[in-house]
């Protein structure tokens, strides 16, 4: 997992380099982008998406939501993305083999550039984030669970142990990043990629989000 953070630190350092904004000079009405009808202002959308996310020992869900403003080319955000597993503590649906359940997500707002590509666009943001969640520790002791023939139900065969863990309480700030492929892009509902990260000095965290995104893609012009 350690390469994995190390190979996502490495590009989205690299991107960022090239797609923080600095939302300065930023006038009332749009530069025009595209060929529909002229607008003035800047636009707000909402982008919400499901998908795949990881952090420390963990490799499975990730869901994020966010709101933002688009004015001319700049984009301004905030946003809550998380990572957690399936199993844990707080599932009574699937065999626990761990505890604590890990998981980690962000409070942040960041700054991006959008890059018009007609029907597609492409979107760089970064900024700060309030960054919390629970990892494990130090591994503590194992215990069973599970009636293995002498209860009743679907699980009354079942036995399954549990590897406890010290809990580790995550409050840290980190640096988040995302690239956003936004498909459709004339449209004010959209189908988009989000490839994202949380770099920060503790728990540093990403993922792929499939979303879903209500609002103006980009300003719009004659």
């Amino acid at each position: 997992m350690k390469t994995i953070k190390q190979i996502i630190g490495i590009i989205f350092l690299g991107i960022t380099m090239l797609s923080i904004p600095v939302l300065t000079k930023a006038q009332s009405e749009a530069k025009p982008i595209g060929n529909v009808h002229k607008e003035k202002g800047a636009h707000i959308f909402l982008n919400a998406g499901v998908g795949v996310g990881g952090f420390h020992h963990v490799n499975d869900k990730s869901y994020g939501i966010e709101l933002g403003i688009i004015n001319k080319k700049n984009i301004i955000m905030l946003r809550n993305f998380k990572a957690f597993g399936v199993a844990g503590a707080d599932s009574n649906l699937f065999f626990v083999d761990a505890e604590p359940n890990e998981k980690i997500s962000d409070y942040g707002i960041l700054l991006g550039r959008v890059i018009d590509g007609g029907s597609i666009v492409f979107s760089a943001s970064a900024g700060i984030a309030y960054t919390t969640g629970m990892a494990r520790g130090k591994f503590l002791y194992s215990s069973r669970t599970g009636s293995g023939g002498n209860g009743s139900g679907f699980f009354s065969n079942s036995s399954s142990r549990i590897d406890h863990y010290e809990h580790i309480t995550i409050q840290t700030i980190g640096m988040p990043i995302e690239v956003e492929m936004l498909l459709g892009a004339r449209h004010n509902c959209n189908f988009s990629i989000t490839a994202y990260a949380n770099i920060n000095p503790k728990y540093s965290f990403g993922g792929l989000l499939f979303c879903l995104r209500l609002g103006a893609a980009k300003n719009k012009s004659r």
